[in-house]
């Protein structure tokens, strides 16, 4: 039998029937097509912004700002350093390996990413970087960079040299009052005014250093061994000499340091305005507890950063640094003022206490420096003493000693933001000397300037560092209960 075909009529009704069905399917297609092209757009943005975040964090500073609050960068940095997968930007339809992100910043908050070409111009001109290996400061709106001129200390061009750790200039910074910071905004080489000026810092970059001395033996001075360090390395775990220890100061809780700011001299100003100027009578007569909260509290005037008072390993980081060939060559100068200005220097190395006070920036006044020039850290040989955030266990190993410090809270207080010490009833013998936390210059450091050495114990669970205007020495360190009248030391950090 033979089969019939499709008749013209039955032909154009099918196609008409396929026609409406199209007519009614592919909107739904072309919709679902959209909104899957829309999403897949919106996870790409997601893993973009994710990239950029920890790319900004683990990079801060390395571009340049643009107009103060703006990053810009090729999305090709993000896929060489690892930060995201080259096939995500190959495949993707919205973004190109050539493309230059403009990133708006407030206060570590990432406000808008897009696409904008017109920041290459931005891109050409990198940060200054020294050639030591230190990591690059980390600043913020109102904590500035600054150079020494023969008027004083200017604001510094981030674009140009102002800190080279292979010749013994730290990096140092300003924090402009809140009420001037317009004034310095694009100045460089604007004079800074210390009636503008919260206080002075100098950056303590993350390091390793070669253990030397760990059984805490009377050893004649050297020059310790130092490398700096960026946080992606390995770090260094040494326990035995000639072994390479990354610092524990760069340990900060949960988070590895890229370095640190310490305050440039003692705290100056009162409990309720702490300040660290130069030419200042120090911050004195407060206990532990004063000095611990008066620190924590200048958070407030420091944006983005941490604020604490400087634990003894910090110090020990310092105190560290100087010795090596990127600090002072020779002994540090003390400050044997008795009215305790701060940045004085005597007229030798271990001068008598009195009304002598050579400042910082005069030929004698640099050798108090940890660098032996103005881009130093001073104060931290005479003066007064300096009380740090340290503390001591008692027998049972689980609860710290309060002394007469006023700390109640003690052992509610972060271990971040102390160092710990084990129990101990002796205070100049190994057995004391062996309680030390390697990093913390004091017995890898024993006998070294000649400076008084005397280790905590269960009366007095307290260190303190640097010595006073009649017994010195940076690797100085005495005991105390925490009631005695000492000045204290600034930090600031990332958070």
């Amino acid at each position: 039998m033979q089969k019939r075909g499709l008749t013209l009529i039955e032909m154009l009704a099918a196609i008409t029937i396929i026609s409406i069905i199209i007519l009614l399917i592919v909107p739904s297609i072309i919709s679902f097509v959209n909104t899957r092209y829309h999403e897949i757009a919106q996870t790409e943005e997601k893993l973009i912004n994710a990239a950029v975040e920890l790319y900004i964090e683990q990079n801060a500073r390395k571009y340049p700002l643009n107009n103060g609050d703006t990053y810009c960068f090729l999305i090709e940095d993000l896929v060489q350093d690892n930060f995201i997968n080259v096939n995500l930007i190959e495949n993707s339809r919205k973004f190109e390996l050539s493309d230059i992100l403009q990133v708006e910043v407030s206060l570590n908050k990432i406000l808008d990413i897009h696409v904008n070409q017109n920041c290459q111009e931005v891109l050409a001109t990198e940060l200054y970087h020294d050639d030591s290996g230190a990591t690059r400061p980390l600043l913020s709106d109102n904590l500035i960079p600054i150079v020494n001129s023969e008027s004083g200390f200017v604001k510094a061009n981030l674009n140009e040299q102002w800190y080279d750790y292979d010749n013994r200039q730290w990096a140092n910074a300003v924090l402009i009052k809140e009420a001037a910071l317009e004034d310095y905004l694009g100045n460089y080489g604007m004079l800074i005014a210390d009636e503008d000026v919260l206080g002075y810092f100098v950056w303590i970059p993350r390091y390793r250093y070669q253990l030397f001395n760990t059984l805490g033996e009377s050893v004649i001075e050297e020059t310790i061994a130092i490398k700096f360090e960026v946080v992606r390395s390995a770090q260094a775990r040494g326990d035995e000499n000639d072994m390479w220890l990354t610092h524990p100061a760069f340990i900060f809780g949960d988070l590895n340091l890229k370095g640190f700011w310490i305050g440039k001299y003692t705290t100056t100003g009162s409990l309720e305005n702490p300040s660290v100027l130069p030419n200042e009578t120090m911050l004195l007569n407060n206990d532990l507890a004063d000095n611990y909260l008066t620190a924590i509290n200048f958070k407030d005037h420091v944006n983005v950063f941490n604020a604490r008072l400087a634990r003894n390993l910090e110090w020990g980081a310092v105190a560290l640094l100087s010795r090596s060939i990127y600090g002072n060559e020779n002994v540090v100068w003390n400050n044997p003022n008795d009215s305790y200005t701060t940045g004085c220097a005597g007229n030798s190395h271990n001068a008598s206490s009195g009304i002598v006070c050579n400042p910082f920036d005069s030929s004698e006044g640099v050798n108090a420096s940890t660098t032996g020039n103005v881009y130093g850290v001073y104060d931290m040989s005479g003066g007064a003493f300096e009380s740090v955030m340290n503390a001591m266990y008692d027998l049972t190993k689980t609860v710290l000693l309060i002394g007469s410090s006023n700390l109640d809270n003690i052992n509610q207080i972060g271990e971040k933001y102390i160092d710990k010490y084990e129990f101990g009833i002796t205070s100049d013998d190994s057995s004391a000397y062996e309680r030390r936390i390697l990093g913390d210059a004091t017995s890898e450091t024993r006998g070294w300037d000649g400076s008084n050495q005397v280790f905590i114990t269960d009366d007095n669970p307290f260190f303190l560092r640097g010595g006073d205007i009649n017994n010195s020495g940076i690797f100085s360190f005495d005991n105390s209960a925490g009631n005695i009248t000492s000045g204290f030391r600034l930090i600031l950090s990332e958070e």
